[in-house]
């Protein structure tokens, strides 16, 4: 039984084989394959030369809006430079132990000051205090 299974297998393999009778189809297919390639890069192609020729129609009309309207476009770009600035500076900064408003409102050199003064001071007290 299993010896026939194997003899059915192997006669599939040699009909349907290189060369056998069924190569032909399968060369139609490769063929089929190869225009429907060839078909799927036109497309491509064309479709990435209407994506061009929209963003240089785009570009160009900005570029019109820019001369027309000089000033509301400076400060468009200002106002969208600043809050993405400011957002990615908070998004960015590291999270606190504990939060309180000067946290957010006062950068570190000026939360610091007093230590730094003190250090300053103690600094300043033990060079005079050398000198004596």
């Amino acid at each position: 039984m299993a010896n026939e299974r194997t003899e059915r297998s192997h006669k599939r393999w040699e009909d349907h084989g290189a060369g056998g009778a069924s190569s032909e189809p399968t060369q139609n297919m490769g063929n089929k394959a190869e225009g429907s390639t060839s078909q799927g890069e036109s497309q491509l192609r064309q479709g990435m030369e209407s994506a061009r020729s929209g963003m240089a129609a785009s570009y160009e009309q900005a570029g019109e809006w820019l001369s027309q309207y000089p000033a509301p476009a400076v400060a468009f770009g200002f106002g969208m430079g600043f809050g993405l600035g400011l957002f990615l500076a908070l998004a960015m900064r590291p999270e606190p132990k504990h939060r309180s408003w000067t946290d957010w409102a006062m950068p570190d050199s000026v939360r610091d000051l007093p230590q730094h003064l003190r250090r300053l001071s103690d600094s300043i007290s033990d060079s005079v205090s050398s000198y004596m």
